[in-house]
């Protein structure tokens, strides 16, 4: 079941209407992003005052493209991060940031099983 939580081809699968070709593309596409979101978080973090409205636009964002493609955990995750954002929470958001790496890490792991490169 925590498999499935990660990423769920199967779901995706029915979601696309089985259209392997764009699925592809899209995981793609989403991981790059997140990657490179992931990334901008780090240095957003490291400034001095952080820009907290600028985290949760990123967070939002990968909140949305994760759950819309079935990686349910990493969505969750960053739904977590909105939330303390939106609470002004500026230490639980350093503790959600350094769950949400591994996390990603977690769930590409998982997508490139499923990538047909």
């Amino acid at each position: 079941m925590e498999e499935l939580n990660i990423f769920d081809y199967d779901k995706l699968l029915e979601n696309y209407y089985n259209e392997e070709k764009i699925i592809n593309e899209v995981l793609m596409i989403f991981t790059n992003t997140v990657r490179s979101q992931l990334e901008e978080l780090k240095v957003i973090m490291a400034s001095e005052p952080i820009d907290i409205g600028k985290i949760r636009f990123i967070a939002h964002s990968i909140k949305g493209s994760a759950h819309n493609l079935t990686c349910m955990k990493l969505g969750d995750i960053a739904f977590d991060v909105q939330k303390a954002c939106d609470e002004e929470n500026t230490e639980l958001i350093k503790q959600l940031l350094t769950v949400i790496l591994p996390v990603f890490k977690e769930t590409y792991e998982k997508i490139q099983r499923y990538l047909s490169i």
